[in-house]
């Protein structure tokens, strides 16, 4: 493991760790520290149990979303010559009078 400080490390790794934050639950990866240390809870743990951190009190907490339990956005995926781009099924996009659209066309790029 490098740390933010180069420093590396090498460290166990726990496979299949139940971890639970908040009232929900997971199954994780987990690195191994020594006892005593404080525990680092990462982007994708957050993400999977739909934890956020609440700016003002600086807390760990349910998304309001979702109080009750998790819950995932799907992209639905497209092919790349479809008309259509991948948007969440999950939520409504709005837009207001002021606002556009620009669809993006990818272009062709040559081979050297």
């Amino acid at each position: 493991m490098r740390y933010a400080n180069n420093q590396i490390q090498i460290k166990s790794v726990y496979r299949g760790v139940i971890l639970e934050l908040k009232g929900r639950d997971g199954i994780f990866d987990v690195l191994g520290e020594f006892e005593g240390s404080e525990p680092l809870v990462g982007q994708i743990v957050l993400e999977a149990l739909d934890l956020i951190v609440d700016p003002i009190t600086k807390t760990v907490i349910p998304n309001p979303r979702s109080p009750d339990m998790p819950m995932t956005e799907i992209l639905m995926a497209t092919p790349h010559n479809s008309r259509h781009t991948a948007t969440p099924r999950s939520t409504q996009i709005r837009q207001s009078r002021n606002s556009h659209v620009r669809k993006y066309t990818p272009r062709k790029t040559e081979s050297i």
